[in-house]
């Protein structure tokens, strides 16, 4: 009886002090499970390709491109001159910081910037664009992605992805909404990335 209870309590403290071990290992690989059911864990970090499948799937408008993978987030609903962020903004972000966080993609340094429609003077775009940037990375740091992969920078009007008027200088209420956004850009691990170079 006494050795039962010897045994007993090896295995519970065994089980004990491994047990940190295996939730360790979840929580830094990835199981893949194989067409014939085995299943392999995964080491090898997401490529851009795949880190943009799984932005889709989370119905994330994310594209590659030269200085990594970009995210645009049009779906964000900056009314204009505000920077403030809806609930479902904070639910979108929150999707794109589980993707951040994912052990295949933590590694990757993260570049988020901000832009304008045109109304407004130039300064004050570029510090309004910037704090949009800001609040988006601040939401990413609450959902917790580290401070230190993450740099800011506001572009203001510069960088209009449709222009803010009508070919006959009538306003464009759709396309100055589309160009007041935040991109987040996914890098690549060890590099730098580099900031856009002109405005178009």
């Amino acid at each position: 009886m006494k050795q039962t209870v010897v045994a007993f309590c090896f295995l519970w403290i065994l089980g004990a002090c491994t047990t940190p071990i295996w939730e360790e290992q979840a929580q830094t690989h990835e199981v893949e499970v194989q067409d014939d059911g085995a299943q392999q864990i995964r080491t090898l970090p997401l490529s851009d390709s795949e880190l943009v499948m799984r932005l889709h799937q989370l119905s994330l408008s994310a594209t590659k491109e030269v200085r990594g993978v970009a995210v645009n987030l049009r779906e964000l609903s900056f009314a204009p001159g505000e920077t403030a962020l809806s609930h479902e903004d904070r639910k979108r972000l929150r999707d794109l910081a589980r993707v951040l966080a994912d052990p295949l993609v933590s590694h990757r340094p993260i570049a988020i910037e901000g832009h304008t429609d045109s109304l407004g003077a130039p300064t004050y775009n570029l510090d309004l664009s910037k704090q949009r940037a800001q609040t988006v990375a601040h939401e990413l740091i609450f959902n917790q992605i580290t401070a230190e992969r993450i740099s800011v920078c506001g572009y203001g009007e510069q960088f209009p992805i449709e222009q803010n008027n009508h070919p006959d200088g009538s306003d464009n209420p759709s396309a100055r909404a589309k160009n007041r956004r935040v991109e987040v850009i996914i890098g690549q691990a060890g590099t730098e990335i580099t900031k856009r170079e002109s405005a178009r």
